[in-house]
């Protein structure tokens, strides 16, 4: 049995109304339940010391697997993507990760289910549009404060045009 789970991280207060009514809508009609979290990134930021980024990862994990254990769920399904896949391991090789850590994201890893990874976004999006399936837009991934949106809107871009083409595809 499937259950969602939208996760609030508070960056987007115009947006969030709407996103979480459509996440809402959506399950209600395929007939599944859905849990909404809200967690205060900034303040768990600022009390650990850590990025805006790596702060809403660790809350909006610490959520899934709160959930999880709360509704007995063996699996978290996320829906990363190839090209996530592709930011996620240049952005490991930038920090200075091991062998290990370059292998990049498992489709499963304990827990974690990760059945999109290795589709492309923009075919997802294309097949989502096709079938007539409503999605939303998450403007924080267009904010240049993050370094994963540096890497997915100027490095990768820069890397493609100047070096090599296919460069998405050999990183994943």
């Amino acid at each position: 049995k499937l259950t969602a789970v939208w996760v609030d991280h508070g960056f987007r207060p115009e947006e969030t109304p709407a996103e979480k009514q459509a996440v809402c809508a959506a399950t209600e009609e395929l007939g599944l339940n859905c849990i909404c979290h809200k967690v205060a990134v900034r303040d768990y930021a600022d009390e650990q010391g850590i990025s805006l980024e790596h702060a809403a990862r660790d809350l909006r994990y610490a959520a899934l697997r709160r959930t999880a254990f709360e509704i007995s769920a063996e699996y978290i399904a996320v829906a990363h993507t190839a090209d996530d896949q592709a930011e996620e391991v240049l952005l490991r090789l930038l920090r200075g990760s091991g062998r290990e850590g370059l292998s990049g994201m498992r489709v499963q890893s304990r827990d974690l289910v990760r059945p999109l990874l290795n589709i492309e976004k923009k075919d997802l999006l294309a097949w989502l549009t096709e079938q007539n399936i409503a999605f939303c837009f998450d403007s924080s991934n267009n904010d240049m404060r993050f370094v994963r949106n540096r890497v997915r809107h100027q490095l990768l871009p820069f890397l493609e045009e100047h070096f090599e083409q296919g460069v998405k595809k050999s990183l994943r």
